[in-house]
């Protein structure tokens, strides 16, 4: 393996961690912000949380999937 790839692939990760961790903040607090009306509890915007926080997960999977690619193949 080469380490030049392992440190053109540690971005990847580093921002999969933050979307992960905005995801986990978002889950314990209870809310998500919304722009142009600040922050809301779960039940206030359901939809808004539920999507951000797929979408947070989601692109956090991708990251580490990408830069998994980046190192093996």
């Amino acid at each position: 393996m080469n380490t030049d790839l392992i440190l053109w692939s540690l971005p990847s990760f580093l921002i999969a961690l933050l979307l992960f961790g905005y995801a986990a903040y978002n889950f314990t607090r209870g809310g998500v912000y919304v722009s142009g009306k600040g922050w809301m509890s779960k039940e206030d915007a359901t939809k808004s949380y539920y999507f951000t926080q797929i979408i947070m997960v989601v692109l956090g999977i991708f990251q580490i999937g990408s830069g998994l690619i980046k190192i093996f193949l």
